[in-house]
């Protein structure tokens, strides 16, 4: 299972405007790099601890470098990007300008990269990032010719243990007319692509809901090459070891799964414990499971869409059209009926070679109440602004995010109140038996809902609370969709 790394940090600078004459001012650094910032700042996407320096002197660009990179742990993941002007003296030594940088004293009033480079390698953290969207430079005076090659030699003046870097282009695109640089100041079609393909997860090519960096270059380099085929974005690394992944796609196909251990735990309710307890909860007794994966909340109406899309499946009632009403992308899906989250089940596992399935009741409620035979997700003391149920007055489906502070001791989350959610299982009384046929999916009967919908109260929130029969009383029809009914999957551990 992939792991995002736990300390992330990005230090981005920016330079657009220049005192010396000879450097053209730029059009988007400082925007790009303020919208570059928001989308890795995002805890939906790269939930970086983010430093943004603009329009800065030398000195303070390069005090900031070495403080970033000072005093990391070897696991920090630590992302560098400069945008701005790269300029090669007479020696061919790459520089980048910031707003006090002269053209006759580089070495002095500029960031060279041979510092970049000294204090990358001389930092503990084994997993870097440097980003390098830059006006490329090449000639000085009139007459002058660099004794370098045309490209930035990224290998040469960047080589170092654990750290990728990644650039726009390694070739210099601008020129000079006389002692003056000349080309067009336009956005940067590379920052552009960065932060489309992270903020849209189209960057996430495998659909496997995490964008690592080999993917995030890929998908920046077809843009960038789509657009302005003259423009090679380039990639270099060192030593690297293992995959690096820079976000989470805000789009991804299906959610985020969390582990639920083997073991044992109390299903059911004890009137001793809890005086809202429903006959058909009793006995509470104690159930053994197998190691599961549950989705961390149900499945959304983005994730949904994408099924539809795909699959040219009948769109749910609730939607009322061919796409879902704007603002509840981060809703569950609602009006599907029991084939239609199965379809879904079968569609992703088809997808992604893993078998994903309806969870049973009793591995929904393990997944709720965690081992110690609590009455809530959060614990055994009702709280209404924990959950979307009657008690909160808004009768409508909320996100699935709505309530982090409600998450089981799993972190599952939305296991109290907004939807109904179908299980797998067969009603029949307990104590619970996996193998009596109520999880044969052959066998007839209604099954099982899950969760407590926004219009129903407190005794139906509580995790033990099982919902078999529809609003007209009867026995739930596998074909029932009503707009307070969704699902979440589940996934079993051998095949993770």
């Amino acid at each position: 299972m992939k792991a995002m790394a736990q300390n992330k940090f990005a230090l981005l600078i920016a330079c657009n405007e220049y005192l010396d004459p000879d450097f053209k001012q730029l059009l988007a650094p400082a925007q790009d790099a303020e919208n570059f910032a928001r989308i890795l700042k995002d805890p939906s996407i790269g939930n970086f601890n983010v430093e943004l320096i603009l329009n800065q002197p030398a000195h303070k660009a390069t005090r900031s470098i070495e403080a970033f990179f000072s005093e990391r742990s070897r696991d920090d993941l630590m992302l560098l990007y400069l945008s701005c002007h790269g300029v090669k003296d007479e020696r061919g030594q790459l520089y980048f300008a910031t707003t006090d940088t002269e053209r006759k004293y580089l070495r002095t009033s500029s960031i060279p990269a041979s510092f970049v480079n000294e204090i990358m390698r001389d930092s503990s953290s084994r997993r870097q990032i440097l980003l390098l969207d830059s006006c490329y430079s090449g000639a000085f005076a009139r007459g002058m010719v660099a004794k370098s090659d045309k490209s930035m030699g990224i290998r040469e003046r960047f080589e170092g243990r654990g750290r990728v870097v990644i650039t726009a282009s390694d070739a210099m695109q601008y020129a000079y007319e006389g002692n003056r640089v000349t080309g067009e100041g336009v956005r940067s079609v590379f920052t552009s692509a960065l932060i489309n393909g992270l903020e849209t997860g189209k960057a996430d090519l495998d659909k496997d809901g995490y964008i690592s960096l080999n993917e995030l270059y890929d998908y920046v380099y077809e843009t960038v090459i789509a657009e302005m085929p003259e423009q090679k974005p380039g990639k270099w690394a060192f030593d690297l070891q293992g995959e690096i992944l820079v976000a989470e796609n805000p789009r991804r196909l299906y959610p985020e799964m969390i582990q639920i251990p083997m073991g044992e735990f109390l299903m059911g309710s004890n009137l001793r414990n809890d005086s809202l307890m429903r006959d058909d909860e009793a006995p509470q007794h104690l159930v053994d499971l197998p190691s599961i994966m549950i989705s961390k909340t149900p499945i959304t109406n983005t994730q949904y869409a994408t099924f539809v899309e795909a699959t040219n499946h009948r769109r749910p009632l609730q939607w009322g059209g061919d796409k879902f009403p704007r603002g509840r992308e981060e809703h569950p899906v609602v009006t599907v009926s029991l084939f239609d989250a199965q379809a879904y089940c079968k569609w992703i596992s088809d997808l992604t070679g893993k078998r994903f399935v309806l969870p049973s009741e009793a591995e929904w409620e393990k997944s709720a109440r965690g081992t110690d035979g609590r009455i809530y997700p959060w614990g055994n003391k009702w709280n209404p602004q924990l959950c979307n149920t009657y008690e909160s007055g808004k009768m409508d489906t909320v996100s699935v995010f709505s309530f982090p502070n409600a998450a089981s001791p799993y972190g599952v989350l939305d296991m109290a109140g907004n939807i109904w959610e179908w299980t797998r299982s067969v009603f029949k009384n307990y104590p619970y038996v996996s193998d009596d046929g109520r999880e044969n999916q052959q066998t007839e009967g209604g099954r099982v809902m899950r969760g407590c919908p926004y219009g129903l109260d407190q005794s139906l929130s509580r995790v033990a609370a099982r919902g078999w029969f529809d609003p007209r009383g009867r026995p739930v029809n596998p074909n029932l969709r009503t707009y307070d009914l969704g699902f979440r999957v589940t996934q079993l551990i051998g095949d993770v």
